[in-house]
């Protein structure tokens, strides 16, 4: 048996309430976070700007659905409820979406937007990404329209419109996440050096636990979408419980990737701060085959590992010399 839109509305409140909470807890810890890092560095205030509208429009969601769900239940009986509910051409219907569809497009604002800054503010980068935006909220705001203007309009004349919609969005997230975390993978390829003795010392902070989350929370996102997209299909009113869930689990996504990557920066800056304080002492064993004896040359070097490669050419320098002079 199909499930009834009622049902499916009530549960999708539910749902939307707990994650709200979730993202409410997030956004607090990293809404400090990006207050504090501001403090000590550059940063643009896209971020905040961002994180604040992704909050107020989480909870505008949750206040729609939860008097949505008063006016359903409340005076109506069970007929009038099912009538209510499915009446597409009503204000809160389009204020749900309209809500909806917004927090959508910021987090593809977002993403898009990581992406022309980890590639040096590439326009030619997000072109893609940004066009797929573009033609996403073109569909959204069209639905939008449509059901408030045509009365002769449903929501399975619109099918293709939300089809068309979400697949430019799972289009936009994929391109942009995938940008993003093959820039940052190959930085960090290319900032590891292998030294001796099969030691691998790695100079900068690590930025493969960046590239996990941000592939993670992406991963997250497509499945969402993909979901989403498969419910729209077979038309059922399964639908109101995935719109209900998508701003919450929008924020906590966004959320997610600001708390986790700042933990990796700070767990980092640690591990580069006792290494700066710790003297590394390289042995260099050099023989000398006129005299047949070994000479133990010992070069301490004081690293700086924002730049390990030219200070391990300098002790490399050193054993040259000392060699020579044996």
């Amino acid at each position: 048996m199909a499930i009834q839109v009622d049902v499916a509305e009530l549960a999708g409140l539910v749902v939307e309430g707990c994650l709200y909470g979730a993202f409410m807890v997030l956004f607090f810890i990293s809404f400090h976070t990006l207050v504090k890092r501001k403090k000590r560095s550059k940063l643009s205030p896209a971020m905040i700007v961002a994180a604040v509208t992704m909050a107020v429009l989480a909870t505008c969601q949750i206040i729609v659905d939860t008097v949505n769900i008063f006016w359903a239940f409340i005076p109506l009986t069970r007929e009038e409820r099912i009538i209510f509910l499915t009446d597409v051409t009503h204000p809160i219907f389009a204020a749900k979406h309209a809500i909806y569809f917004t927090m959508m497009l910021v987090g593809d604002a977002i993403v898009t937007h990581r992406a022309y800054v980890v590639w040096d503010r590439n326009y030619w980068v997000i072109i893609v990404p940004a066009i797929c935006s573009l033609g996403s909220a073109v569909c959204a705001y069209q639905t939008i329209f449509a059901v408030r203007h045509i009365a002769t309009t449903t929501i399975a004349a619109q099918a293709s419109w939300g089809i068309a919609l979400f697949s430019l969005s799972l289009a936009a997230n994929s391109i942009s996440t995938s940008l993003i975390s093959y820039k940052i993978w190959t930085h960090d390829k290319k900032t590891r050096r292998v030294f001796f003795h099969g030691t691998t010392v790695y100079g900068g902070q690590n930025l493969m636990p960046v590239v996990r989350v941000i592939a993670e929370s992406g991963a997250v996102n497509a499945a969402y979408l993909l979901a989403y997209l498969v419910v729209l299909v077979k038309g059922t009113h399964a639908l109101e419980i995935m719109a209900g869930i998508s701003t919450p689990l929008i924020g906590i996504l966004f959320g997610t990737v600001i708390i986790r990557a700042t933990m990796s920066s700070q767990h980092n800056s640690t591990m580069q701060s006792t290494n700066r304080s710790t003297a590394v002492a390289i042995p260099m064993v050099v023989q000398s085959q006129a005299q047949h004896n070994q000479t133990a040359v010992r070069v301490n070097v004081e690293y700086d590992w924002s730049d390990n490669t030219k200070e391990f050419q300098n002790g490399r320098k050193i054993a040259t010399s000392s060699n020579s002079s044996v």
